[in-house]
């Protein structure tokens, strides 16, 4: 199985300075299963926060709420096992951190392409 890299960090306020400076803590972070309790739960807030509108976790497709309609992630990668399950991952990192639901989206359909051609990241295709 592929070891899978991304470009996430984890942020954490650590205290607010002033009304225009905080502390945070930022971590470079990598798809792991024994974090996946910690992604459930930001998918929980982010329901919560009514950011998610409709799907589960487990569920192949989810919509959020984005400024002006609903922007839909479906996550249909299950032929490549684990890597649907980052994949959902990496999208509710992304939502949790402030990025529009439909900049991940983008990335998401960007993601799953190259999924898709290189059979899950099973083999490199290189094209000269």
């Amino acid at each position: 199985m592929a070891k899978f890299h991304s470009a996430l960090h984890r942020r954490k306020t650590i205290e607010e300075l002033s009304d225009r400076t905080i502390l945070e803590s930022i971590e470079l972070i990598t798809f792991s299963r024994n974090d996946l309790h910690e992604y459930k739960e930001m998918f929980r807030e982010l329901q919560q926060k009514g950011v998610i509108v409709t799907g589960a976790f487990e569920g192949d497709l989810w919509s959020t709420q984005g400024e002006s309609s609903k922007i839909l992630f479906r996550f249909d990668c299950e032929l490549y096992g684990e890597v649907n399950l980052a994949l959902k991952c990496y999208t509710v990192q992304k939502i949790y951190n402030g990025i529009k639901a439909q900049t991940v989206r983008l990335n998401v359909a960007k993601i799953k392409e190259a999924i898709r051609i290189t059979r899950g990241f099973d083999r490199i295709i290189y094209h000269i």
